[in-house]
């Protein structure tokens, strides 16, 4: 029909040219026409049609455009049987990529199971030795005589703490940042920055800063004993398994200002931690520690 009348609208057209035609005539020809191209189209647009152009491309291998063709038959017809069969491909649709989604996760988190820890680690001048690495409530720090300073974590949380002795080769080194992350759907996500405490000082007066303490100073001593440690919520360390990693990258550096209480601290402030982060570029830019919860892995 579409073909008659378009056929019909070209002649009339030419005999129009040869005998003047009437602008209504012309306009009623023109609205029949676009009336007849509109019903073909529309009959393009049946379910019958519409589910025959979705199992076409499926049998193609076209499943992306596919899924898009049953998902719009089912939202426009989704009474019809053809509707019904393509909102059951629709659902069986979702489910594979969901599956194939929780295979990916999976594949990633078991790849950080190949992270080795270790507990002594050379990074640029300095080699990093760790000890007693563990969770609990009370973080001490800055002991002297047989006294020292503490810091309880507040409710809901805890503190992670560690012995760490470093060895320098230099007199002035730059010392790695260490941080916390957590495995969450399949990457490693930054949670906090560890703080570098000093395990001891050699009396309350060196702690004061009236005096130096050369057991604290790189360019006295070769190895300094600090007492690391940083709040963790309970909601992360019971649910997630966490990682104590150590970056590749010596950027913490010493700082002193003669009032301060120790005088000399160690600042990550030029630091950098990496927000998110999958297998590869935790084991290539980054040691790792410790593992806890390994069983959620």
């Amino acid at each position: 029909m579409k073909k008659t009348l378009l056929l019909t609208f070209i002649l009339f057209v030419i005999f129009s040219c040869q005998n003047g035609p009437t602008q209504s005539e012309f306009d009623k020809l023109k609205a029949d026409l676009e009336n007849c191209s509109n019903e073909n189209a529309e009959l393009k647009n049946t379910p019958e049609n519409r589910l025959l152009t979705a199992q076409k491309l499926e049998n193609e291998g076209k499943i992306e455009q596919a899924e898009k063709e049953y998902r719009e038959l089912a939202n426009k017809f989704p009474k019809s049987e053809q509707g019904i069969l393509a909102q059951k491909f629709v659902e069986k649709r979702e489910k594979e990529i969901e599956k194939i989604k929780k295979e990916e996760e999976r594949k990633k988190q078991l790849g950080f199971k190949a992270l080795k820890e270790q507990n002594k680690i050379e990074q640029g001048d300095v080699t990093l030795t760790f000890s007693k690495i563990q969770l609990g409530k009370r973080w001490y720090f800055d002991r002297y005589d047989d006294r020292y300073f503490y810091r309880d974590a507040e409710r809901g949380n805890k503190h992670l703490t560690a012995t760490l002795k470093i060895k320098s080769k230099s007199n002035e080194p730059k010392l790695p940042p260490i941080y916390v992350y957590k495995l969450e759907n399949g990457n490693l996500k930054f949670i906090s920055t560890v703080s570098y405490a000093f395990y001891r000082w050699k009396d309350y007066g060196s702690y004061l800063g009236n005096y130096a303490d050369y057991g604290n100073d790189f360019a006295h001593s070769p190895t300094i004993n600090f007492s690391p440690g940083v709040s963790l919520s309970d909601e992360d360390t019971k649910n997630y398994p966490i990682f104590l990693m150590v970056k590749k990258d010596n950027c913490v550096i010493r700082e002193s200002a003669r009032f301060d209480n120790p005088p000399v601290s160690y600042t990550t402030a030029t630091c950098d931690a990496d927000r998110i982060m999958d297998v590869d570029k935790a084991s290539s830019d980054y040691y790792t520690i410790k593992i806890f919860n390994k069983q959620k892995i």
